[in-house]
């Protein structure tokens, strides 16, 4: 374990935390103190130095560093976009986490969450579909208007010769993030997903079930916070 952990500097902790020697306690500590400095602001180039590495493993702990962290400051703009675009889902989903916790939203970051959205990874497109549910009415609406268009629409890879065939992707896929949208609307006015699930056949039971995990936490978290506090005693 390490001691006089906060003595520690973040370039040791990131070291220690990638060490194969490093044992599970030693780099679950390392880690939260590397979270506690950078929602703080502090050695924020370092993060952004491991969200850009060439190694996947590092991007994949920066991703759960900067899912914890979720602060907004300017100096993790780039990087953080950056992630949208990333090879790693574990980056992809961590970028719009991040959007989702900062409440961050403008132009550059509405283009890549639709690129989130129509994402083959189920945990992304997941997360993409939260990220509208809780979004503001102005956000929601822009993306909405924005993902009809075709923004976030890449071509399939391979790319199938056959026009026609191209063609008919492209109406499925839009097709699929209209149905992701709408089910983030009637979730937003108050429908159950049990509801919304009888009509909508095409979805996957993991999204499904992720949404309604959700939706429980959410309304557990609201539930305790309307509850009355007992009176203290004296």
């Amino acid at each position: 374990m390490l001691s006089a952990i906060s003595g520690v500097s973040t370039v040791e902790l990131i070291a220690q935390g990638a060490s194969p020697a490093c044992d599970p306690d030693c780099r679950y500590e390392a880690d939260w103190e590397l979270i506690k400095r950078f929602r703080a602001g502090i050695d924020l180039p370092l993060l952004v130095a491991l969200m850009q590495s060439g190694s996947s493993a590092a991007r994949s702990r920066a991703a759960f560093l900067i899912e914890e962290a979720a602060t907004a400051h300017e100096v993790l703009y780039e990087a953080v976009v950056g992630f949208a675009d990333d090879g790693l889902a574990d980056c992809r989903r961590a970028f719009v986490k991040f959007v989702t916790e900062t409440r961050l939203y403008d132009a550059t970051i509405a283009d890549a969450l639709a690129k989130c959205l129509h994402d083959t990874d189920q945990t992304v497109r997941l997360f993409s579909i939260l990220w509208a549910i809780g979004a503001p009415t102005a956000s929601f609406d822009h993306f909405c208007t924005l993902v009809a268009t075709g923004t976030g629409l890449s071509e399939p890879t391979p790319r199938p010769f056959d026009r026609q065939l191209l063609d008919i992707w492209r109406a499925e896929s839009l097709q699929r993030a209209a149905r992701a949208l709408a089910i983030a609307r009637r979730v937003k006015s108050g429908e159950s997903i049990r509801d919304i699930r009888a009509t909508i056949a095409e979805e996957d039971s993991f999204l499904w079930f992720g949404l309604e995990r959700f939706l429980h936490l959410r309304q557990d978290r609201r539930r305790t916070r309307s509850a009355p506090q007992s009176p203290a005693k004296g």
